[in-house]
Parts: C-alpha cells; structure tokens; sequence
C-alpha cells in the first residue's frame, strides 16, 4: 500500500480553514454548498469541518466558542473513537490559545483561501480516481467521474450572474463578508482622507525629508489602534532597530537618546484661533498672541519662542471637545501652540514592556516590520512575504505599507519609467489579491523643493503612478512649519469619494519623541516671520 503523504503548506492550509469556519459565519456561508468532506485530509479536519458546516445549516452563523461544546456532546455520546478524540482535544486546545487573535479576520481572504484549496483538492482527487478507474479499464466510470468533477468546478467558479436573483445575493453576501471601511485616521485629518477601505492603494507624495516615513508610521499606529494587522515594509531607507525605534518612542512618549533630554520641552498642542485673537464669543482672551497683517494674513504677534509668553498664553479648545461644534468654523478655528513637556528620562526595556502589553490588552492590533537591503527587493517579492507570512504564521495584513516602491529593484531589465509602472501595477495587485488596503510614499520631483504646496505635477519618473491609486495625497512642510513642529497634507487625486481637494490639513507633530501625529485641524498655522510675505 502506497503512502501519501501530505504536503506541510497543506496541513498548515487546513489548520487555517477549520480556524475561519470556527469564529466567520461569512465564511461558512460562502464555503457550506461546495464543501466536500474528502477535500480535507485528515479524520480530524474532515470531522471538525463537519461540525461547523451542521451547526451553520441548524442556527445560520458559526460555532465560534461553542465547537468545544459540540466536541464534548460528541465524546459523550460515543460518536468519536478514543484515538480520534486525543487528537481532537489537542487539535481544539491549540486553537484556543489563537481564539482572540482571529476575531477580526479578513473574511474575504480565507474564503478564497477556501476556494482555491478546494480546487485544488479537487483536482488531486480527480486525477487519483481517474487513474484507478484506467487501470481497472473502467471507460464508464472514468467518464462518470469527470462528468461530476465538472459539477464541483461549476460549484467552485467565482463568475456571476450580475442580472439574477443569486448574483444579487453573492454581491450583498460578498459585501458583508468583507465590510470596505478597515479604520479612519483621527481628527481633521480623517475628515480630508475620509474612510480607509479595503482594495485601496493610497499614495503620498512628498519632497525629500519631509517626512514621509512618519507620515507612514501615523498610518500604522491609527490602523493597529483599531485592531487590524499591519505590516510595515522597509526596503532600504531604514533598517529593522531604526523602526523599532520610533515606534517605540512614541509608545513610550520618551527619547531614546539622552541627548534629547529637555525639563522644559515645549510640545505643539492644539489651540483655537479665536482664542489666540481674542475673538472668540464664548470667553474672553487674557492674552492676544495672533493678529492679521496688512494682507489680511494671520500672523502670531508675540514672539512665541519666549517660554514665558508660551507659558502666560491659555489655549482653548472647549469647543472643539464637542463634536456637534468640531468642524463648525464658526465656533472653532484649529491653531498651533505649545505646552511644556518636561522630558527628563529615556525609555527603558521593562517600561516598555509593560506599555506594549497595556496596548495589546486595549487594542488587539499588531504590527509587524521587515526591512531589506536597498534594491534589493522587488514589489513581486513583498507579494511573495504576504503569502509567506500567512502560510508560515497566519498572518495576513489588513494595512500594507511600503517605504518606499521607489527603491524597489526592478521586476526586468526595460525602460526605467515602465520599471516605475509595473511596480506600481504589482502593489495595486496586492490590495486587490489580499483585500487590504496598500499605503505607499514615493518622492517627489525636484521642482518641489521651490514649491509651498505639491501639485499634480510634481510626480517623479511616471505619471502612471497616478493611475493604480485609489487616493493620492501631498505632504508639504515649509522650513517654518518645520520650526514650529507641523506638516500639511493636501488632496491630489481621489478615484471615487466626493471629498473637496481643496482643502488641506496642519498635523501637529512632536518628533523628539516620534509623536507624528498629536492633533490635526483645516487650515495653515498663523505665519510669524516677515519672510513668509
């Protein structure tokens, strides 16, 4: 008797498969109709896929934590033999430990997982049956065999019927399996971009060292915060320490460096400008740090690099803490001013521990960084990572980010601006392949460096760059924005949403502790020096 044996991907793709059914009702839904018990492998994923197809067909949702009452009803009952029911106890005891770690899993994904896995099984099947049949000279029976095969892979086809009863229901199915908004940035911020959606592949454009690697690490914190999994990419501009680093920095809210040590440090917080002008209707202003110049311009009218006046000046934000009155205009104004921040120790290894494990109790997100050597990754081999990745740990990004395709080796040897093109096409490929939203920098050109606010026009290398992306936005940072610890975003390019491009946002950031972004509002902070006229 010959023994097959199984292939290990294949052990650790059913393991992935019998998980998905346990905690997604999407999944089971999308799955139960074509399920066939022999598509599994073993006794135990073959029995334990069965308890969740049956319980979905009585109660029309997954068994979620109720597969370890299923197992015991089974055990009492003596429907399992003993050598059967070790293996399922320590089978079912290995995916508790991962119960919490799946709940916000990428439905979408593990159906097609399911999908593809079924097809393939159904192929080895087929090919196993009709080589029997042959040798047993059995024309009918090989005949009858594919005849059924060409049901299943009917079964297994993903085309639809758009103007029909069913292709209605899988387009509503599919909608709620994978739910498009995956999380939205804070603040005014969040208002520009609008909500983050799943199959999107946003750009950024920015000058060099503006940056735009923190621009990328606000992304990540703000994903991680509302549960998702985030895979941060470097491909040559940092290396792995560099990026632990600043994360950790601004977990920590400390320098790593003493050097950057300050009793009296000064970090931006947000202020209302009618506050600073003293035209605000609901209270009355002590000190007026902000005017208008001959130009109509707001200007601050203190000199705001004397700690005493920063100090003297009472910010307000009364208004903008109610949300009814946050982005009314007429009763707040978002502004830049500064509160004293003493930084008086670095970060140490078991502080830290025990803010990461505060965070990971709050949050459940994760956030995985890999770094390679500058050119000497292609985009195709961040695509072979993320399939890797989910088939070695289970882990699948809902949030890609890459820093930076620019520096991505070419995928062949061709004209440099459709090396550019192709990288781009491959990313955009990724967020469609894995249902995850893909976030990307790239530099812009040299006339940038004149310019106060980035234009369309400023791509590098190949404006087709423009065309893979769902959203495209600029990053822009004036040597004084630079002083005052701010930078601006503005709208370039949206495929779909109707979001004003007009409009651009002020992050406030505090870097000597890697805090990208601490506040956000519309507008430009008041300008302070003559040159800015």
């Amino acid at each position: 008797m010959k023994i097959r044996r199984r292939k290990p991907e294949d052990v650790q793709t059913e393991r992935y498969l019998i998980t998905s059914l346990i905690v997604s009702e999407g999944v089971c839904r999308f799955l139960h109709k074509m399920y066939k018990k022999e598509f599994f492998q073993t006794k135990v994923t073959q029995e334990i896929a069965q308890w969740c197809f049956d319980f979905f067909e009585q109660y029309d949702t997954a068994p979620q934590q109720e597969i370890d009452t299923i197992y015991e009803i089974k055990v009492k009952s003596g429907k399992i033999s003993p050598d059967l029911e070790e293996e399922l106890s320590n089978f079912l005891s290995s995916l508790a430990e991962e119960y919490d770690s799946w709940q916000n899993l990428n439905v979408q994904y593990y159906i097609d997982l399911g999908i593809a896995y079924f097809k393939k099984r159904s192929f080895v099947l087929l090919g196993e049956q009709l080589r029997l049949a042959a040798e047993e000279g059995s024309i009918e029976d090989a005949e009858s065999i594919y005849s059924e095969f060409s049901k299943i892979r009917t079964q297994l086809s993903e085309s639809r019927y758009i103007l029909s009863e069913e292709g209605i229901n899988t387009y509503y199915q599919s909608i709620l399996n994978k739910p498009p908004i995956l999380f939205e940035m804070p603040g005014a911020l969040g208002k520009l971009i609008g909500p983050i959606e799943r199959e999107s592949f946003i750009g950024i454009l920015g000058r060099e060292k503006v940056g735009k690697t923190y621009t990328l690490m606000m992304f990540a914190i703000a994903a991680a915060r509302q549960g998702l999994n985030v895979a941060v990419i470097e491909t040559g501009d940092l290396t792995q320490d560099q990026i632990g680093t600043r994360l950790y920095s601004y977990y920590a809210r400390k320098p790593v460096r003493e050097k950057h040590l300050n009793p009296h440090h000064m970090t931006p917080v947000l202020d209302c400008l009618y506050n600073q002008t003293g035209t605000c209707k609901e209270i009355d202003s002590e000190l007026i740090v902000v005017d208008r110049d001959e130009n109509g311009r707001y200007k601050f009218c203190v000199d705001i690099k004397d700690r005493d006046i920063l100090l003297e000046h009472q910010r307000c934000i009364e208004c903008w803490k109610d949300r009814d009155y946050r982005y009314d205009t007429k009763r707040f104004k978002g502004s830049i001013w500064w509160e004293e921040y003493p930084l008086t120790s670095v970060w140490h290894h078991g502080e830290l521990k025990s803010i990461i494990k505060k965070f990971n109790k709050r949050f459940k997100g994760k956030i995985v960084t890999e770094a390679f050597p500058m050119h000497s990754v292609k985009a195709s081999d961040i695509r072979d990572w993320c399939i890797n990745k989910q088939r070695d740990e289970g882990f699948i990004p809902d949030v890609l980010i890459v820093d930076y395709p620019d520096i991505l080796a070419p995928e062949r040897n061709t004209e440099y601006r459709h090396q550019e093109n192709e990288k781009w096409m491959i990313l955009r490929g990724i967020s469609q392949e894995f249902y995850n939203c893909v976030i990307v920098v790239t530099q812009a050109d040299a006339k940038s460096y004149n310019t106060d606010t980035l234009q369309l026009s400023n791509y590098s290398e190949d404006k087709r760059k423009y065309a893979h992306t769902t959203h495209f936005y600029g990053v822009n940072k004036t040597k004084v924005e630079e002083e005052l610890g701010c930078i601006r975003f503005n709208t370039l390019l949206l495929r779909e949403d109707a979001i004003k491009i007009v409009n651009q946002v002020t992050v406030l950031q505090d870097l000597t502790i890697a805090h990208p972004n601490k506040a956000s509002f519309f507008g430009r902070v008041p300008f302070y020096k003559e040159e800015e006229n």
